[in-house]
């Protein structure tokens, strides 16, 4: 009968001290299991399970403790207005990624003029104009609260600006793909940008969110570009491993082909969508 009360106790996360001394025991042990070639050893079944019953408690401690994190966040006005409106949410993400969309252009554009590539050149390029919709849409967004014919003619002109870059990038994919003229990144490089569309698949999704909760032209316009430069930094990305590890594989020009055909039919899309709903809700109001 003592069993049972003593069960709960063994699913608590221990103290940060005991915790970290778990993981270091469990690490060292996973260590020695691997590297002395014991796996199937008998000894190597209770550090498998000392690792399994490390890794609950790890877990369940990170969640407490992003909770009591997310709890005193929002002791301070600033952070606590973060948290809870969802306007001033998309403001600030729109605000960080105009930021980091201009430091990855000017990234790009160096890349171009260091290593001669025409293809770093054009994504600069393309970044750069994307950043500037974001400053575009940012700038709107006062008036658009007030007005929302604007808003909407704001919303057209995005989808227009951006059917006017998936030309440019789709000529410029052709070469990559069909010219063999796709960048090679150094190795530093590589992860930087393999980083960044991490990054800007994580923003789009939510992007897409918020705009279903706001209903606002702009910032759906600005899920749309956050969706079009996660979608070119996937394409570029691909395209430049394929380059550096695919070798000769017959399978990488239908693979680049495939998803470059499939970006580019997306943001097509997009912009048309933009472009017909823009119009005909400005003719509504």
């Amino acid at each position: 009968m003592a069993a049972p009360k003593r069960l709960p106790r063994l699913l608590r996360p221990p103290r940060w001290p005991a915790l970290l001394l778990l993981i270091l025991l469990s690490a060292g042990g996973l260590a020695w299991v691997f590297c002395r070639g014991l796996s199937d050893a008998w000894p190597a079944y209770g550090i498998y399970a000392l690792s399994a019953y490390t890794t609950v408690m790890a877990a369940v401690g990170g969640v407490r403790l992003l909770r009591r994190g997310r709890a005193a966040l929002h002791r301070f006005p600033l952070t606590h207005k973060y948290l809870t409106e969802a306007a001033f949410k998309a403001e600030v993400s729109l605000r960080l990624s105009l930021l980091i969309d201009l430091f990855y252009s000017a990234w790009k554009a160096w890349a171009g003029i260091r290593f001669r590539s025409p293809w770093f050149g054009a994504l600069a390029f393309y970044y750069i104009v994307l950043a500037a919709e974001r400053a575009y849409l940012l700038h709107a967004l006062p008036r658009a609260r007030q007005d929302p014919a604007a808003s909407l003619r704001k919303y057209r002109f995005c989808g227009g600006l951006l059917l006017v870059l998936t030309a440019a990038v789709a000529a410029v994919g052709y070469q990559a793909v069909f010219g063999g003229n796709a960048a090679r990144y150094p190795g530093h490089m590589i992860y930087g940008a393999a980083a960044y569309t991490f990054y800007k698949l994580y923003a789009a999704a939510a992007s897409l969110i918020r705009c279903r909760r706001l209903r606002s032209p702009v910032h759906t316009a600005a899920m749309a570009v956050s969706l079009a430069a996660a979608l070119t930094a996937l394409f570029s990305l691909q395209t430049a491993m394929l380059a550096a590890f695919g070798g000769d594989a017959g399978w990488r020009l239908p693979m680049s082909a495939g998803t470059g055909c499939a970006v580019l039919g997306v943001i097509l899309a997009m912009s048309l969508i933009m472009l017909a709903g823009g119009r005909r809700k400005v003719r509504g109001n």
